[in-house]
């Protein structure tokens, strides 16, 4: 947990969303998502990042919270893009290559949405390596 101690923690949660729609329409070579919903606005860049090629895009969120492939604006086919389902997500973690975000649930159980944010190498791996644990263990969304 010291690994954490490199982050800022920001309690107000526009500023937090905010400040992660940023930096996601900053990165350049990957953003990945855990969450128990996406930010539709961060959609739209997303989706040209992906069209431009060599950027990976990993989302992972709970079974049922992604839209049918024939309507979701990130298919699963499209190269680039890798979604996964877990029956219940508890954390909320969004990387880029510089950038994090790592939030907890709050006592009633659901995601608050105020959190630790970092760009600290320490903070950075730390949530990496929460990110893939989760990622681990998700199932694969393919198109069908």
């Amino acid at each position: 947990m010291g690994e954490l101690g490199e982050g800022v923690y920001i309690a107000e949660t526009i500023t937090n969303l905010e400040e992660g729609e940023n930096r996601i329409t900053e990165a350049r070579e990957f953003a990945w998502i855990l969450s128990d919903q996406v930010l539709a606005s961060s959609i739209p860049p997303l989706t040209e990042k992906v069209k431009r090629g060599h950027f990976d895009l990993r989302i992972v969120l709970p079974e049922g919270k992604f839209p049918p492939e024939s309507k979701s604006r990130l298919p699963s086919a499209t190269p680039g893009i890798q979604k996964r389902v877990l029956s219940k997500v508890g954390v909320l973690v969004v990387m880029t290559e510089k950038y994090a975000v790592f939030c907890l649930p709050n006592r009633s159980g659901k995601i608050d949405y105020t959190g630790f944010v970092g760009t600290d190498q320490k903070f950075h791996e730390w949530c990496k390596d929460l990110f893939l644990h989760y990622w681990e263990k998700a199932k694969p969304v393919t198109a069908k």
